[in-house]
């Protein structure tokens, strides 16, 4: 009898562990598409109305830029991780997200000014060996994002569609911007041959203000705009 009790003792214990109220929380998994890229996101349900949801994204483009006459070949890298709370006021109504994302988004530019013209700010940069304009444009590395959302991955059929429309908070553009290689210069008082690019002071304070204009006009893509969809399935 002490053996059968035993028994039944070590019974009650395993199906308590495996009841309800000992499973493992369910989560949804989705792959994702939007203006941050191509991803995937889980999602866990921590109270009824609120949400927590992890998500990664990334792609790759390449797109000419123009720039005071001077041709840059663009190369956009998208690249963002974070987590984020979604808040439901309803629970199958449309919801508030807050969060937070690691943001290593940036666009490398690079103009060559062996066969074309480059200007920096006041200085025309044409011909030599290896003549070379470039840099890149970055953000900042902790990016805050808010935004709207429909469709709820923990309630309703397990196969879910949802949709995010949002702003990430990245800061003002960082702007490098560098020159090398040999080339003549050209300014108002005409033309100088053979400039060392990377060494020759004039070519390196135009260059710079070159770059403090370019970091001013891009001040208004310190807000970049989300629009994202998703399908998934909860597990």
């Amino acid at each position: 009898m002490k053996r059968l009790a035993w028994i039944g003792g070590i019974a009650t214990v395993m199906a308590s562990i495996v009841s309800p109220a000992y499973a493992l929380p369910s989560v949804a998994v989705a792959g994702a598409a939007g203006t941050l890229g191509l991803g995937a996101q889980a999602t866990f349900e921590l109270i009824p109305w609120l949400n927590v949801r992890a998500s990664a994204q990334g792609f790759g483009l390449s797109h000419n830029l123009s720039k005071d006459n001077t041709e840059y070949e663009g190369k956009l890298h998208l690249l963002s991780y974070g987590a984020f709370f979604d808040i439901y006021p309803l629970t199958r109504g449309p919801r508030l997200s807050l969060g937070i994302f690691g943001n290593h988004n940036k666009v490398d530019i690079n103009a060559n000014c062996t066969t074309n013209a480059c200007t920096a700010n006041d200085i025309t940069i044409q011909g030599g060996s290896d003549a070379n304009l470039g840099g890149a444009i970055k953000f900042s590395a902790a990016a805050p994002y808010a935004g709207l959302g429909w469709g709820n991955a923990m309630a309703g059929l397990p196969f879910f569609f949802s949709a995010d429309i949002g702003v990430l908070m990245q800061g003002s553009p960082k702007v490098s911007l560098n020159a090398s290689g040999t080339a003549n210069v050209t300014d108002q008082n005409g033309t100088r041959s053979s400039v060392n690019l990377a060494t020759d002071s004039q070519v390196q304070t135009q260059v710079s203000d070159e770059q403090s204009n370019l970091s001013s006009q891009l001040h208004s893509y310190r807000y970049y705009p989300v629009a994202m969809f998703s399908l998934g399935w909860r597990f």
